[in-house]
């Protein structure tokens, strides 16, 4: 099989991650992924998902960081309105003034020494970085320069165009970091991006060639839902399912409980229950109360994502939430795909002009209410599905050819294809393998030729 060095700052996640299912399927289409990650992400649960969902010939490499951060990576969960935000931007000040260009850029050195000797032992000629966070990619584009190996860098998201998360120390900071993004995007023998606006931005932003970008969207794996799990809730209760936390300060989850809120008023509180997988903040449940909801939330607490799959698959309609900002219409939050396997309508609360809208057009999995909602709209669509619920009717016919597009099987198989066809390129001769391993990194981007 064609082997691949897989970079990852965190595996496993939680079971449903795009490298893990990546991690997972590759075997099944010829390539055979070796893991390098570091070993302050594992847990009791990462031991458990390794021992459930891998089998034992999975190869993995686990390496050492340098020290913990506590404060950085807290705030990387906040956003500008949330409470405490400014003591924890003033507190994670020195974590970023050292940590460039993020937090994780900890683990790197020791995943590169990790890496290197690895390409020694198997002769792998591919490696694949994945990001956020974006320090991953420090060690694909060392390997690709000192060790001669072929080198994709796969954004699961954008990068500095992420204005809520993207927090640079200083001006000073904020150069180098998009410096250096330029250099990652145009030197990558490939770059995968995860929906077609993020790779127009690599390629109109960037100048990366159309040739050296692909798109392999986030997607759903059937095998998440193989069990479904019995709610105890009568037959007449009418089950909402959110796969999530709801915390951050930019997701419409206000428009949402308000038209819940309207909802419930309109057809009692004893017939809607809100299944929610996922950390809840106190500023959500401060609001729940506010609006008398607290009763109609039923809260599962943190879950691995196949209990959480199974959970929210046992529901009977399932809501996204979507920030309306301008970052936010090339994204598809991970939950909508794991929806469309669901059987189920989606509520997708988000802009109505994006991504994830297009997703569920084409799909005619759902419907899409624009966050500006006074929830209004909400309430109706609810009320909509509600009364087809009653009446016995299927609330959704979806386009299951469209569907398809996004079983994680084809975007295994298009990955594979990547890294065949970049292992059977060409490698540099001795000499320039030599002298690749002498190059210093000045910041400048790498030719496509090299």
């Amino acid at each position: 099989m064609t082997e691949l060095l897989v970079a990852t700052s965190v595996f496993p996640l939680g079971g449903g991650g795009r490298i893990e299912k990546f991690v997972k399927l590759l075997p099944d289409c010829g390539v055979r992924p070796i893991v390098v990650s570091p070993w302050e992400t594992q847990s009791a649960q990462t031991q458990r998902l390794l021992a459930n969902v891998y089998p034992v010939s999975l190869e993995k490499h686990y390496v050492g960081s340098f020290g913990p951060t506590y404060f950085a990576e807290r705030l990387q969960a906040r956003s500008p309105g949330a409470r405490h935000y400014g003591l924890l931007k003033a507190l994670s000040l020195p974590e970023r003034l050292l940590y460039v260009p993020d937090h994780m850029v900890r683990w790197v050195p020791f995943g590169i020494r990790q890496a290197r000797k690895l390409i020694r032992e198997h002769g792998i000629r591919v490696v694949l970085t994945s990001s956020p966070p974006e320090s991953t990619h420090l060690v694909g584009l060392w390997l690709q320069r000192h060790c001669g190996v072929r080198w994709i860098a796969d954004f699961r998201d954008l990068w500095t165009a992420r204005t809520v998360l993207y927090q640079p120390a200083t001006p000073l900071h904020d150069r180098f970091i998009r410096r250096l993004e330029r250099t990652i995007l145009q030197s990558a023998d490939h770059v995968i991006a995860n929906t077609d606006e993020n790779m127009a931005s690599y390629v109109d932003t960037f100048g990366v060639e159309p040739r050296r970008v692909s798109v392999i969207p986030n997607g759903f794996d059937r095998d998440d839902v193989v069990e479904r799990v019995a709610l105890p809730h009568d037959d007449d209760v009418f089950l909402l399912g959110y796969m999530g936390n709801l915390s951050k300060h930019d997701l419409p989850w206000r428009t949402f409980l308000r038209g819940l809120k309207m909802f419930c008023d309109r057809v009692g509180t004893d017939r809607i229950r809100f299944v929610q997988c996922g950390f809840l903040s106190r500023e959500v449940e401060a609001y729940l109360d506010e609006l008398n909801l607290g009763a109609v939330v039923v809260r599962q607490g943190d879950r691995t994502h196949h209990e959480a799959m199974r959970i929210t698959a046992s529901t009977h309609l399932r809501v996204v939430l979507l920030a309306d900002n301008s970052y936010s219409r090339a994204m598809v939050p991970a939950k909508l795909y794991n929806y469309l396997i669901m059987n189920g309508p989606i509520l997708a609360v988000s802009p109505t002009d994006g991504a994830a809208a297009r997703v569920l057009t084409e799909t005619r999995a759902g419907t899409i209410v624009a966050p500006t909602d006074d929830g209004t709209e909400v309430c109706r669509q609810l009320l909509d599905y509600y009364q087809r619920w009653r009446r016995g009717e299927r609330l959704v016919e979806p386009c299951e050819e469209r569907v398809a597009n996004y079983d994680r099987r084809r975007h295994a198989h298009a990955l594979a294809d990547i890294v065949r066809t970049l292992h059977d390129r060409d490698v540099p001769d001795e000499t320039a393998q030599a002298q690749a391993r002498h190059v210093t990194f000045t910041g400048r981007p790498r030719s496509a030729a090299q």
